[in-house]
């Protein structure tokens, strides 16, 4: 679900697990937050919000169910936007990554937060080297279990594999959205967010 901006409730008739995800204009959310000292200060290599939203209607409930995004080779997942936020929903996998197709990149304006829901993943992370050798780390290699939440700052090369057995959901969240799958044409909402004409 999309929510518009404003005060939300949300009730079930069942169990379930809940996922929320708010973007930095939501203050009151990001006070309460276990890493708000990290971002006492602004990184400059984040590309800030949009000040005006792109909505191109008035603030509307919107519900997508991944269960009715078929799967498609040309796409990268299953790909939806608001306002200020991108996700990457991609289709659940089972069992561990192939090892000799994993897809180490890097993003120079923005970070990346991993959500694992289901499944263990290794997030794999390589800084790169700078003229100045006492700036140069090593990889990291971190494995964790779901649920869990990756935060990826810009610069650094990374790429995530699910290990292991079983069933594994990851979910990709950017903020803002990200131009480039937009002009590939995956964001599968895109015209809820068109500019006004």
């Amino acid at each position: 679900m999309i929510v518009p901006p404003g005060t939300t409730r949300v009730t079930s008739t069942r169990d379930l697990s809940l996922l929320r995800v708010f973007s930095a204009r939501a203050a009151d959310v990001l006070s309460r937050a276990r890493n708000t000292a990290d971002y006492a200060e602004l990184d400059d290599a984040v590309t800030t919000l949009p000040v005006h939203p792109r909505e191109s209607g008035p603030g509307t409930l919107r519900v997508h169910r991944m269960n009715d995004v078929p799967d498609d080779p040309n796409r990268l997942g299953r790909i939806f936007r608001s306002d200020s936020l991108l996700l990457n929903w991609f289709a659940p996998q089972v069992g561990a990554r192939d090892v000799d197709r994993l897809s180490p990149h890097v993003h120079d304006a923005f970070e990346q937060g991993s959500v694992t829901l289901r499944g263990d993943y290794v997030h794999h992370f390589r800084t790169p080297w700078t003229p100045r050798l006492r700036d140069w780390r090593s990889d990291e290699h971190h494995t964790t279990a779901s649920p869990s939440v990756a935060v990826i700052p810009p610069g650094i090369v990374h790429t995530t594999r699910a290990v292991g057995g079983g069933m594994h959901v990851l979910i990709d969240v950017f903020a803002p959205p990200r131009e480039d799958f937009r002009e590939q044409g995956w964001v599968l909402n895109d015209d809820d967010y068109r500019p006004a004409p």
